[in-house]
């Protein structure tokens, strides 16, 4: 027989029923809380660190390599100093 008091509280008799008492109850949803913010934060840092795992190879730049081999050859070779606003409105122009 379960022994409650007239709030819904349950009483000591419970504890050997298997009723959680409020406090128990808050120390499990906190518990339960922690361990699903650690597993998200683990789940946020594997989403990250996946996204460097790329096959490290000789063609991974060779699209930034090219373009800046263009740039060089086609607008940069040549050119005496100016200032970097005029180069900044010169290279968006190209």
């Amino acid at each position: 027989m379960v022994i409650t008091q007239t709030v819904g509280i349950p009483v000591e008799s419970d504890r050997r029923s298997g009723v959680e008492t409020p406090a128990e109850e808050l120390a499990r949803l906190r518990a339960e809380n922690t361990r699903l913010r650690r597993a998200e934060k683990e789940r946020q840092l594997e989403r990250e660190s996946c996204a460097g795992q790329w096959p490290i190879s000789s063609y991974d730049n060779a699209l930034a390599e090219s373009f800046f081999q263009s740039l060089k050859r086609e607008w940069l070779h040549g050119r005496g100093p100016t200032s970097k606003a005029r180069t900044r409105l010169e290279l968006f122009e190209w």
